[in-house]
């Protein structure tokens, strides 16, 4: 079994199963909008860093991460935070907006009117 190594030209290389993380992604703001990566558990804060902001088109250096309830994920310990499975909220440079979840709900059917 290989190890999952860390980034090769760029990209991601001999990724295990067992071995990786998978996320889905939200745009501050926007929770519309998601995108799902994978990586190695090995990996490095700064090279997840940097998948991210490839990923999303972002500045590395103004990328932050979020957890849903709003812990910024902002050094190498935080990454032990995120399990597989976990979405993230990412921005450039912005604070948390605790409403990008509330954009991802659509209005099916009103309920009631009291009255």
């Amino acid at each position: 079994m290989r190890t999952p190594s860390a980034l090769e030209g760029g990209e991601l290389q001999s990724l295990d199963v067992n071995g990786t993380k998978r996320i889905t992604l939200f745009i501050n703001g926007n929770g519309e909008e998601e995108f799902s990566l994978e990586f190695a558990q090995e990996m490095r804060f700064g090279e997840v860093k940097l998948l991210i902001a490839r990923k999303l088109g972002f500045n590395v250096e103004l990328l932050r991460l979020f957890k849903e309830e709003g812990m910024e994920i902002c050094e190498e310990e935080d990454l032990d935070f995120v399990r597989d499975g976990d979405k993230l909220v990412c921005s450039e440079g912005d604070d948390f907006d605790a409403d990008t979840y509330v954009s991802a709900y659509r209005l099916i059917k009103l309920l009631g009117q009291g009255g």
